[in-house]
């Protein structure tokens, strides 16, 4: 083995070991989005299901969380969103960078897909909460320092 194939070997390992090491440190994707959806269902009355998809990255992990509510019960979206956003939080057992919520009426179908934007309308309670960095289709998005300053740190609520 040459100089220069030493060297470029050498940059390899280094660089994959972090990676490595967190993701043998941290939650399974399987376990925090159990967590989140167990916490999450039970944070408003109006929320009849979850369904939960994490991603994991070189940054750390992201997590989209779909709620579905009883759409004869005419639910306060601005509250089930109020709810559901620090119930995500405190039930993550890692610290999440960023996070997607979107509303949809129940019931949840047995293959729930993520890309779909059938959603409900969450434009007026979005901004009314004010925690988040993007809106589209019917879909927030932020990371997870806006949780934080309105919620408590990820530490304290599981402090």
């Amino acid at each position: 083995m040459n100089t220069t194939a030493r060297i470029a070997a050498a940059t390899v390992a280094l660089l994959a070991a972090p990676l490595v090491l967190a993701a043998c440190a941290g939650a399974s994707n399987a376990d925090i989005e159990a967590q989140i959806t167990e916490g999450v269902r039970g944070a408003d009355p109006a929320i009849v299901d979850v369904a939960v998809q994490s991603t994991d990255g070189v940054a750390g992990q992201t997590v989209w969380v779909r709620v579905y509510v009883d759409p004869e019960a005419d639910p306060d979206l601005a509250s089930v969103m109020d709810a559901a956003l620090p119930a995500l939080l405190a039930s993550s057992p890692v610290r999440p960078i960023g996070f997607y919520l979107d509303v949809h009426d129940a019931p949840k179908p047995d293959d729930v897909d993520f890309r779909s934007r059938s959603g409900l309308d969450i434009a007026d309670a979005a901004k009314e909460l004010g925690i988040y960095n993007w809106y589209s289709d019917r879909l927030i998005g932020a990371g997870t320092d806006q949780l934080e300053g309105k919620y408590g740190t990820w530490d304290e609520l599981h402090g």
